[in-house]
């Protein structure tokens, strides 16, 4: 977590970056943080697929099911692997 800490230091606009904190982020639990790095991640690279997918599936976790359908709609644009794959986890029955 520290390289990336670093990263931001030299280059605050790393979409990488970004991302790879916030999936040690949700890792931890820390989903609130893990959201902000990255709408970061795909403010610098809107076509940032992978990005778009982690946001999704962090938005499903949290019950944002509404958030995690527009990542959904983002992504069909994107990349349609990606998509489906955020779709199969949308339209799986919430326990």
């Amino acid at each position: 977590m520290v390289h990336y800490i670093e990263t931001f230091r030299i280059n605050p606009d790393d979409a990488e970056a970004h991302y790879k904190l916030a999936e040690i982020l949700s890792r931890q639990g820390k989903n609130e943080e893990a959201i902000l790095h990255l709408t970061e991640a795909v403010r610098i690279t809107p076509n940032y697929g992978e990005a778009h997918l982690a946001l999704g599936r962090i938005y499903l976790s949290m019950g944002k099911k509404e958030l995690a359908l527009a990542e959904y709609h983002i992504l069909k644009k994107i990349n349609s692997n990606l998509a489906n794959t955020l779709y199969q986890n949308i339209s799986k029955p919430s326990h």
